[in-house]
């Protein structure tokens, strides 16, 4: 039974008088706002608020249910009633010590900005990647590691999302049909994700990062103006490339398209499987069964249990007896697939038969021909299902997926199954399994015990196979004194060995690393750190950089810090270092400098003490 006033608020009357009064507190609330004598951080309380606007109403009084809200959270409230009240384009809340912002913000369907920078935000909800209008996005300098999905954004023209934790790239990014700036500064993003996708970029920012390939699907954004990739470790972009400007770097992208993260095999691989058919080390025979009982494959027990999991208690098991011999039970086809697998990540499929010339030329009739061929494609189809089953007896996800690829059952995305190969090495790093080596480092007694497996820094390092195994005395000590090198530095030598990369680099012993890295024989860790150093120049590393760069012979670095000079002429020549520099490469790079017109030919006849004194630029 309704009341008298509950008939009375349905009625059209009440609604009418309602709606009155909704009106004249809008127009009186938008007044006030506008004179600014109604602060959108004041906290208030409206009783018109849920009638004007009951669901965001309704979704503060729920998440008053779950916590009392604090006078912050209060606030916040209380400007996104207002905002939403006066229908606002802009919603600046940066610099307030937020730590969660509600679901709510979906509600401002009219907002084109939104700043939420210089918070405490560790994550933003997924309703704001699809407000329909917004085309300004700040998130810069909180602690937001992950973004949602940015599918829905068609308006979205700049997001700012420097100085975060960020691992990725928001996905959807490359769908985002207006986007022209994205600012991702100072996170820890390892690739470009799809933004190679959104063709109207214009500015692009992803300096302080931790990116290694630049992708060649970069040549795509035809309207790029402005790339930096300062403070990267790039490895398949030189930094000379870089340093000559956004058009030496999409001919070099065009030129050398291959040369992204799916073509360039990683030297761990190559490694472990050179190293496993010099037998040097091995410590496991592997027996086949059937007619070749006597076929036996020497192993190293640590790799092969570290690569097949399935295996690891039955390789402990061998190991204690004294034959130190595993039998699988499986054809010897079958354990060169496994051995293959285990030490390259790699699996040769078989190619697709095809009659020879001479039997199609035959006099053969076409039935018995297509029959033959028939036979031979299902002989062909047998073999890679075979191996999708020996892959799954093993559980090996990895080389069923190589298998069902070469079927032609598996999906072109090549991270449907993603290799394991090193994230196995990395957990074998981090664990105490098996480790039979120990490191310390005389100039620091101080410092950890660095512990390994002798047989992966031997398979990887030239220098440290002839010092562990090579009939020094320190193939003889389960502990070796280090000499002449950091804790730092052998620890990332060590690290790499494992993983093909260095997780973090100390900025106070990347030089050394680098000298350490040509010494041990490691070409691709020194490639990474000469790029490292190559995308870090500055005015005043850079003379010091380039002395060590031709003393060494690095000639990827000594191109990067040539052109990083002549691009910065005037700022390096009147730097102190400059003066510091070697006579004879400073001749060098004057004579260059005047070649290229960056100095008149007058300045290169300046005697060169005084070229410091007034260089000048074309």
């Amino acid at each position: 039974m309704y009341t008298n006033w509950q008939r009375y608020r349905s009625s059209a009357k009440h609604q009418t008088a309602m709606a009155t009064e909704v009106a004249t507190s809008i127009a009186l609330w938008k007044s006030a706002y506008e004179s600014r004598s109604l602060s959108p951080f004041t906290v208030y309380t409206n009783p018109l608020i849920p009638v004007v606007m009951p669901e965001l109403a309704r979704e503060k009084a729920a998440e008053h249910k779950v916590h009392a809200l604090t006078e912050e959270e209060e606030s916040l409230w209380n400007y996104l009633e207002l905002v939403r009240i006066l229908e606002q384009r802009h919603f600046l809340y940066s610099n307030a010590s937020l730590t969660r912002i509600p679901a709510a913000l979906r509600l401002l369907v009219h907002l084109q900005e939104l700043n939420l920078s210089e918070n405490r935000l560790s994550t933003i909800p997924v309703e704001v990647a699809t407000l329909p209008n917004l085309k300004r996005l700040f998130l810069h300098t909180n602690t937001l590691k992950m973004l949602p999905d940015f599918v829905r954004c068609e308006n979205l023209e700049l997001l700012d999302v420097h100085n975060n934790q960020l691992v990725s790239l928001p996905g959807g990014l490359g769908s985002c049909p207006r986007l022209q700036s994205l600012d991702a500064e100072k996170n820890r993003i390892p690739s470009f994700g799809d933004i190679c996708n959104a063709t109207t970029l214009q500015y692009l920012n992803l300096a302080f990062n931790q990116l290694k390939i630049v992708p060649s699907e970069l040549t795509q954004l035809k309207l790029l103006q402005y790339l930096r990739l300062q403070k990267n470790p790039i490895v398949n972009l030189p930094p000379h490339i870089y340093h000559q400007g956004m058009a030496a770097v999409i001919d070099y992208l065009n030129e050398h398209a291959s040369l992204d993260d799916r073509a360039q095999p990683s030297s761990i691989r190559s490694d472990f499987y050179e190293y496993f058919k010099s037998g040097h080390l091995s410590d496991l025979d592997v027996l086949a069964t059937g007619d070749n009982s006597n076929y036996a494959v020497k192993v190293h027990s640590i790799i092969f249990a570290t690569r097949i999991p399935a295996l690891k208690q039955q390789i402990e098991a061998a190991m204690k007896t004294d034959k130190k011999t595993l039998h699988l039970g499986i054809p010897k086809e079958d354990l060169d697939i496994l051995v293959r697998y285990a030490y390259s990540d790699y699996y040769e499929a078989p190619t697709l038969p095809k009659l020879s010339e001479e039997v199609i030329k035959s006099d053969t009739e076409m039935a018995k021909l297509e029959s033959l061929r028939l036979s031979l494609v299902a002989a062909w189809r047998n073999t890679l299902l075979h191996t999708v089953e020996l892959s799954k007896k093993f559980k090996l996800p990895h080389l069923a997926f190589m298998a069902n690829r070469a079927l032609g059952l598996a999906k072109e995305d090549p991270n449907v199954v993603t290799s394991t190969m090193l994230q196995d090495f990395k957990t074998l790093h981090e664990s105490d399994f098996g480790h039979n080596i120990s490191f310390k480092c005389s100039d620091e007694p101080d410092k950890p015990i660095i512990s390994a497996h002798k047989v992966i820094l031997c398979a990887r390092s030239k220098y440290l196979r002839s010092l562990l195994t090579g009939g020094l005395i320190e193939s003889t000590q389960s502990v070796v004194d280090m000499h002449e090198i950091t804790h730092d530095t052998l620890k990332s030598i060590v690290e790499f060995c494992y993983t093909d990369d260095v997780a973090e680099l100390n900025g106070e012993t990347i030089m050394e690393l680098m000298v350490k890295a040509r010494l041990f024989g490691l070409d691709r860790l020194l490639a990474f750190v000469e790029s490292v150093v190559g995308y870090s120049l500055d005015v005043f590393n850079v003379t010091s950089i380039l002395s060590t760069a031709y003393l060494l012979e690095l000639t990827r670095l000594a191109k990067a810090t040539k052109f990083f000079v002549l691009s910065h002429w005037t700022q390096v020549t009147t730097d102190p270092s400059w003066l510091e520099l070697d006579i004879q490469l400073r001749k060098r790079l004057i004579a260059v400098a005047a070649k290229w017109g960056i100095i008149s030919d007058d300045q290169n006849l300046v005697p060169i003490d005084e070229q410091q004194a007034a260089p000048s630029q074309s």
